[in-house]
């Protein structure tokens, strides 16, 4: 998937383009910086049949996908690359081979984890969730979530267990919703030299349960794989997601509900039996971890 200067200056209103360094690659995918005479860019370009990582996507589909730059700038949502549109006003370019988009180039790295960095996140991610009229769901449903969770429970010695878990996560499904990104995390965000945190990886956000907000970096970034809770960056990430008003009870229940689901989730992507040891941890020292969470006593 080689791209040209010309083909850049051709699509986009740039010029005196020098293709830079490239950042990933990968078969359907490859990612890229630029120089131009209006600064900096980061070029994604994917195959046609494995667009924006969808399979066979429409036009439609992958305006869906790229939609949340222009959703969240006409916001004002500071925690986002500006995404640079074509000469003809449109947010991606498609040949015969290839799809194309541009974002702004973000000077920094992926901040380390911190209280600090932990206290940003969680502010950015109830802002994020403040936002309840976007048009497009989530595309991760957690029905679809369990249905090929109990196909893959039957590759696991400890399927019995596994399904267990699984059983638990109807529940989330019927909570309320509303604009979530689920995988705010160190890794998915740039720190610039002011201090300031964006995040990336926004292909995949949509109208969702808020709780998998929430939930999220509970047992994914919390709880290492050598069963380390590091209980002051959840108190730094929640106490900053609910403006230090803390949840109830039951809130918490969800919020290790919905940890579960991405935990499970995750297993096949990494050592399978130490992503179940971590697990198996988490649900035998339920109530520590989620006292990490701020509480509010008005439970009923």
């Amino acid at each position: 998937m080689n791209i040209s200067p010309d083909f850049i200056t051709q699509y986009w209103p740039l010029d005196q383009v020098v293709i830079g360094p490239t950042l990933q690659h990968y078969p359907t995918r490859t990612v890229f910086g630029i120089e131009s005479g209006q600064g900096r860019f980061v070029v994604k370009v994917y195959d046609n049949a494995e667009a924006l990582g969808l399979v066979s996507p429409s036009l439609e589909e992958i305006c869906q996908c790229l939609y949340v730059f222009d959703y969240l700038a006409q916001r004002k949502f500071p925690y986002i690359p500006a995404l640079l549109k074509t000469r003809s006003g449109k947010t991606f370019f498609q040949d015969e081979e290839k799809t194309t988009y541009l974002l702004e180039w973000l000077v920094g790295d992926h901040p380390l984890p911190s209280l600090e960095v932990y206290a940003q996140l969680g502010k950015i991610a109830a802002q994020l969730n403040t936002y309840s009229d976007f048009p497009y769901p989530y595309p991760i449903p957690v029905q679809g979530v369990i249905a090929e969770l109990n196909q893959e429970a039957e590759q696991y010695s400890f399927k019995h267990e596994f399904l267990q878990c699984v059983d638990q996560l109807g529940i989330l499904a019927e909570q309320p919703q509303a604009l979530i990104h689920a995988e705010i995390n160190p890794g998915n965000a740039i720190q610039t030299p002011t201090g300031k945190i964006v995040l990336l990886d926004w292909d995949s956000v949509g109208m969702g349960p808020v709780v998998l907000e929430a939930g999220y970096p509970l047992l994914t970034c919390f709880l290492t794989e050598d069963l380390h809770f590091h209980q002051e960056w959840a108190a730094a990430f929640y106490g900053s997601y609910t403006q230090g008003a803390g949840m109830t009870k039951a809130e918490k229940e969800l919020v290790f509900t919905a940890a579960l689901l991405h935990a499970l989730r995750y297993m096949k992507f990494a050592n399978l039996n130490k992503r179940w040891a971590r697990i198996s941890y988490a649900l035998a020292h339920k109530d520590r971890i989620i006292s990490a969470i701020p509480t509010i006593f008005i439970d009923t």
